[in-house]
């Protein structure tokens, strides 16, 4: 007996000796959390955030926007659900923010300014710390008057047929039900909000080229905003990229959100639990490349470019982040942006016969004259900046804004602490830069384009400065570039 006795206290401590080491490594795990989290703790303040989706896919047919070769006919369905979402920064004694982005090609400025109305009266925030950012597909619902191509357009000419009362009335009862839907997943997000850590970093994701230029500007970075709990499990996932969501052409009749859509899901996917929200940056004269994806559907390059900002997430996802311990602080000025020339009336009667855009403006622009409206000799341009701490600067522009913006906007004040976001809190029309103004290949962006949105001129020379002075104006000498 005393053999087996002997085994038995010998299993016994070997035993004892493995639970003894279990708990060793259970309490070297726990010391090693614990470090981590006092170092979080240590170095990165916590934020208030909370999120929130809302569907705004129109739920009955309504005209596709941003292409002028549209048929007649209203959206024949939907390929891929469209979204507005919503993150809350801030608790309310420190004065909150929200950013929402939406699968639409534009935002029109009075649902903007609506919006902030109702988000004030309701909970307090400040207009400067509301920004809607669009994603500017091109498989969106049309807007009413956000793009002036409201009418049929033939093979010759553009007709003065305006779309069927049925369709205006789809698109006006669209508009107010998103007004409706986008005060909703903002004070969702606002109602979720809890302790959480944001930082952010930048990528480069390079599909997006030129479209006018070989060689001409375009800006490849991803900025990402990542919102964590306490516990560092992902909430939120906000970015930017500068292209033209129009993978989809104007023969697609089906609501999508293109490649900025796709590559959202895809993040979501990658990441169960997560909200993404995408914004998109100065990418008015850039299209996806077509180099490499010849004979590839438009749905399989959408597929090829979310893939491309799925990947560059989850890469930046393994590296460090800039903490983020302050709540963005909002401004807003609102500037004038004269045009080159208002035509008079007798300019205007003697291009009425024009068979394009621009006698197509004309023809209309003489119907609301005659109705008492006056031409206003420039646009009303709203530009807003957050500021958060002196770690970052956000720059929200309305309107289709090309590539020089970004760029000069990174040359002038520190790269690495500055995101642009354009089509945000409205999209007026084209933002030329000087450099585009003057460049005959830019005809489109700097020249007809303005008649598609209903503006009677190019721009003047000069926009581009007082743009420039303004962004100078809002952002903090802090964050300029030290030489």
């Amino acid at each position: 007996m005393k053999p087996l006795f002997i085994g038995k206290l010998v299993l016994r401590k070997m035993q004892i000796g493995l639970i003894k080491k279990f708990f060793a490594l259970v309490c070297i795990l726990l010391s090693l959390d614990q470090a981590f989290a006092q170092k979080i703790n240590s170095s990165h303040q916590m934020i208030d955030a909370g999120v929130s989706t809302i569907d705004i896919t129109p739920a009955w047919p309504v005209r596709l926007a941003g292409f002028a070769i549209r048929s007649k006919s209203e959206a024949e369905g939907t390929s891929l659900p469209l979204h507005a979402k919503a993150l809350a920064l801030g608790n309310d004694s420190q004065g909150a923010s929200v950013i929402i982005t939406v699968d639409l090609i534009g935002i029109p400025w009075k649902v903007t300014k609506e919006v902030a109305r109702r988000l004030s009266v309701k909970t307090g925030l400040k207009p400067a710390q509301l920004a809607i950012s669009a994603s500017h597909t091109h498989s969106g619902p049309e807007l009413g008057d956000l793009l002036n191509i409201l009418q049929y357009r033939s093979a010759t000419a553009f007709s003065d047929s305006l779309i069927s009362k049925d369709q205006m009335n789809h698109i006006s009862l669209y508009v107010e039900q998103l007004t409706d839907k986008l005060e909703q997943v903002a004070i969702e997000s606002l109602n979720n909000r809890k302790s959480s850590y944001v930082a952010w970093t930048q990528g480069k994701v390079d599909f997006a080229k030129n479209r006018r230029l070989a060689d001409g500007p375009v800006d490849h970075s991803l900025p990402l905003l990542r919102v964590t709990d306490t516990a560092g499990k992902l909430k939120a996932l906000f970015l930017n990229y500068s292209c033209h969501a129009v993978t989809l052409d104007g023969s697609n009749n089906k609501y999508h959100g293109d490649w900025v859509g796709e590559a959202q899901r895809l993040i979501e996917l990658n990441h169960p639990g997560v909200t993404a929200l995408h914004a998109v940056g100065c990418g008015a004269d850039a299209n996806p490349t077509l180099t490499g994806l010849e004979g590839k559907t438009p749905l399989q390059r959408i597929d090829h470019y979310a893939l491309k900002i799925a990947d560059e997430v989850n890469r930046l996802l393994s590296t460090n982040f800039q903490p983020l311990n302050k709540t963005p602080e909002g401004k807003v000025k609102i500037i004038e942006l004269p045009y080159e020339h208002v035509p008079t009336i007798k300019e205007m009667v003697a291009q009425t016969e024009d068979k394009t855009v621009k006698g197509y403006y004309y023809r209309l622009a003489l119907n609301e004259i005659a109705r008492g409206k006056v031409i206003s000799p420039s646009l009303t341009y709203p530009i807003q900046v957050w500021t958060f701490g002196k770690e970052l600067a956000m720059v929200f522009l309305a309107g289709e804004v090309v590539s020089d913006y970004s760029l000069r906007i990174k040359r002038e004040f520190d790269i690495k602490r500055v995101w642009v976001n354009a089509y945000s809190n409205d999209v007026p029309c084209y933002i030329a830069s000087t450099r585009a103004l003057k460049e005959p290949r830019y005809s489109y962006e700097a020249v007809s384009s303005m008649y598609y949105y209903h503006k009677p001129s190019p721009f003047a020379q000069g926009v581009e400065e007082i743009i420039m002075s303004a962004v100078h104006d809002l952002i903090p000498s802090k964050f300029l570039t030290t030489k």
